[in-house]
Formats: structure tokens, C-alpha cells, sequence
């Protein structure tokens, strides 16, 4: 399962939010092949927000289970893919990727 939150300035996100909003449905597919999960399974929220200039204006944060076939290279070439999705719906604004795996036994989903 990805959960995923894309922060997007809103000043950014006021001028490129369609391209932006374009570019989810392709995203999860990528995830599912990438991660080898069912689209059931993803979670996909955009969010504008106000921040600080000095940061990046697009923040991608993913959260996943754990499992052996996603090392740390296998989701770093991931995130770069990522990257290289939203940079034309971003007019290649500054982004961050994050990810950050959830503890199996302490996890909850309802649905």
C-alpha cells in the first residue's frame, strides 16, 4: 500500500493545478507496477499549501508496508522517476520525495 500525500504550493498549485491533478491517475499506476500492488490499495491525496520560500514547492511523501523487494536503490530510482513525472506539470518546480515505511504489526487501515 502507498499513502500519499503531494504538498504543492498553493501559489504553484493555483497556476498548474490541473497539470498536476492530470498526473495522479498516471502516478498510481506507476506505483502499483512499481511496488507490485492493486490500485485498491493506494491512498492519493493533493494538497495545496502555504510554506516557506526556501523550501521546496513540491513535497511527495509515500508511505509503505516494508517488504524485502523494496531497497533503499529500488525506491530512490523510484523516486527519481517520480520526479521526472510531475516536472513538466510543475514547470519543474523544486520537489522532495520522501518515503517512509509503516511497522506491519502497529498498522491499521479501515477502509
Amino acid at each position: 500500500m502507498p499513502n500519499v500525500k503531494l504538498h504543492v504550493e498553493d501559489s504553484l498549485w493555483s497556476e498548474r493545478g490541473e497539470a498536476i491533478r492530470a498526473c495522479l491517475l498516471p502516478m498510481r499506476e506507476m506505483l502499483c507496477a512499481e511496488l507490485d500492488v492493486p490500485v485498491g490499495a493506494c491512498q492519493i491525496a493533493a494538497i495545496p499549501f502555504a510554506g516557506i520560500p526556501d523550501q521546496p514547492q513540491v513535497n511527495l511523501e509515500l508511505l509503505i508496508l516494508p517488504r524485502s523487494d523494496r531497497t533503499r536503490e529500488k525506491l530512490t530510482a523510484l523516486g527519481e522517476k517520480l520526479r521526472a513525472h510531475f516536472d513538466g506539470a510543475t514547470g519543474g518546480a523544486p520537489m522532495a520525495v520522501r518515503f517512509a515505511e509503516l511497522v506491519p504489526e502497529t498498522y491499521v487501515a479501515l477502509k
